[in-house]
């Protein structure tokens, strides 16, 4: 007999019996006894009073106000009786399983009404007092999948995230609850006893990781704990690398992306020594010779890239990242010119941060004919209307290929051969790429001035309101120039900056002034924004302050000069204040 008849199934003459131990009784109520009628008509009332109010919060009936928490009493004692009376049943009948079927089916309901208490959160307290989160975790292990499948449903929706956003108190309770019950212990098992691959089971996976991300966002610490505690997160990526796609595929990479992105150090050491790093490359590498089929494996796509570019903020996974071959990887892909290379793009940038290893990977982008991927990405920004992978838009695919060419400009600067050649590149076909810099420069900088309008406007308006403007104050408006395109124009004026000086000679110094004239620029404003860029890093005379004050100086002399001069009499020459430097780190 399957589930769905288990659930239709209802003894003929004990339809209105709220439990298993009112069987009996029921069955005596049959002849009539007179004294026990009222009693049975007071409970079947309850029962019907209870059942009622249930189904208008489930309708979001306005009636549903009137749910209480003894209501919510009910529920959990009612849980707690039905529990025990399958448990009697089991151990009684345990080698006829049609006798403990009926208590089987009326666990099932109890836990499903059970769901519904999480549109009144704000009697969770009841639930935490009758340890009903404690009973919920110890029915994990039931031997009914389908018990287990209504367990996890519930626990799914009484943690939901939008559900509880109005009471974080005793959302957090409740999870502390769960957790106090040893809740990631069980959960590990419970998945491995589900499989995700048949339909009847896949929901159960499914709520089941609902219900992980739900606690990871409302419980800090928690993701700490799952990590050191359990394996999930090789169950994650068993599940991910699954043969056929489907939602829980999806789900499993989703949440490998969230634990990545929540506690970047401690959850990228432990992906990486679950070999992490080599499971995400593979799926990578399958997407370099094909592209996504649907939305959602579109997404999957881009969770397995966000979980990358995760992994390449941490230094210690950046190197293994480099070292399992990871940069020629991104580089192939983006030969290969599937959708996959908007992501792999935007991978490229994080894996030339600075650090011990963004020399190295420099190196193989240039070794790897990397070049001749990249550059005709610079001179052409595909529209984002045409591809809906285009994360972000335009101006992302402009600030990830800037970043990119600005990063081997940097890091390359030593090597005179692998140097050469990528100024060469700049010489190319008339200057081309110099004017398509140029382009970008002009483009970006009238977007900057049109911002720091904006914030001069609004400046004024809270001097007015006699509000005080403090580095802060200034730190957040360079933040968000940052955002609204000063991060681009850094990358683009770094790269005209390098090759002016690359080139070593006045000529390109007054090729690149012609060719900004023409597009309604001049050298002074590149100065200018590497000044500024310079003079926001926490150290703007050494490491790579100097580096950006020495393409000042070779782009426009005079105009270093002045500044100079100007600081020492009190002015500034920036085009906006700034406050310190932590931004534009981020944005290099």
């Amino acid at each position: 007999m399957d589930f769905d008849s288990i659930l239709k199934y209802k003894p003929k003459d004990l339809e209105d019996v709220e439990s298993e131990a009112d069987v009996m009784s029921a069955k005596r109520r049959a002849a009539p006894t007179g004294p026990a009628e009222p009693r049975a008509k007071r409970s079947t009332q309850q029962s019907e009073e209870l059942e009622t109010k249930l189904q208008q919060i489930r309708d979001d009936s306005a009636a549903a106000k009137e749910f209480t928490d003894l209501d919510m009493r009910k529920l959990a004692l009612g849980l707690e009786k039905k529990v025990a009376k399958n448990q009697e049943l089991r151990i009684k009948f345990a080698a006829e399983p049609m006798k403990f079927l009926d208590s089987e089916v009326a666990l099932h309901e109890e836990i499903t009404n059970l769901s519904v208490a999480a549109t009144v959160p704000e009697f969770y307290p009841v639930l935490i007092q009758l340890d009903t989160p404690k009973t919920l975790v110890q029915l994990l292990l039931h031997e009914n999948s389908d018990v287990v499948g209504a367990v996890l449903t519930s626990l799914n929706e009484l943690t939901d995230i939008d559900a509880l956003e109005d009471n974080p108190e005793n959302a957090a309770a409740f999870v502390d609850s769960l957790l106090e019950a040893d809740l990631f212990a069980q959960l590990l098992p419970t998945l491995q006893a589900l499989d995700a691959g048949e339909r009847e089971t896949a929901e159960s996976v499914s709520n089941a990781l609902g219900l992980v991300e739900n606690i990871i966002e409302l419980k800090k610490g928690a993701l700490t704990a799952l990590l050191e505690g359990t394996k999930l997160m090789q169950y994650l990526m068993q599940l991910a690398q699954a043969r056929t796609f489907d939602d829980n595929k999806q789900q499993a990479m989703e949440l490998l992306s969230v634990m990545l992105q929540s506690t970047q150090s401690n959850a990228c050491r432990f992906f990486k020594d679950a070999d992490g790093i080599e499971f995400l490359l593979q799926i990578a590498a399958y997407y370099k010779d094909t592209d996504p089929r649907s939305d959602e494996e579109t997404e999957f796509l881009e969770n397995t890239y966000n979980c990358i570019c995760s992994c390449l903020l941490n230094e210690e996974c950046r190197t293994a990242f480099v070292d399992a071959e990871g940069v020629e990887l991104l580089v192939l892909i983006l030969r290969k010119r599937k959708l996959s290379r908007f992501s792999a793009l935007r991978a490229l940038e994080y894996s030339l941060i600075p650090s011990e290893c963004s020399k190295r990977a420099a190196v193989i982008v240039v070794e790897q004919m990397g070049l001749g991927a990249l550059f005709p990405a610079f001179m052409k920004t595909p529209k984002a209307k045409k591809y809906k992978v285009l994360k972000g838009g335009e101006a992302a695919y402009e600030e990830h290929i800037t970043a990119i060419l600005a990063a081997l400009l940097r890091e390359l600067q030593e090597d005179p051969v692998l140097f050469k050649r990528l100024l060469g590149k700049f010489a190319e076909q008339s200057l081309a790429k110099c004017v398509r810099a140029a382009e970008l420069h002009q483009a970006y900088y009238v977007k900057v001035q049109a911002c720091e309008a904006e914030l001069q406007e609004e400046r004024k308006l809270a001097e007015q309101d006699g509000e005080v403007i403090d580095e802060d104050y200034l730190f957040e408006d360079y933040v968000t120039k940052l955002a609204r395109g000063l991060t681009t124009l850094q990358h683009v004026d770094f790269i005209i900056g390098a090759v002016v000086r690359g080139f070593d000679g006045q000529v390109m110094r007054e090729e690149m002034a012609r060719i900004l004239k023409l597009k309604g620029s001049d050298l002074s404003q590149v100065a200018l924004t590497l000044l500024d860029f310079a003079r926001n890093l926490d150290d703007p005379s050494s490491g790579f302050g100097a580096t950006l004050l020495d393409l000042a100086r070779a782009v426009d002399p005079s105009i270093v000069q002045t500044s100079s001069e100007g600081a020492g009499e009190g002015e500034s020459t920036k085009p906006s204040e700034s406050a310190n430097g932590a931004a534009s780190d981020e944005s290099n």
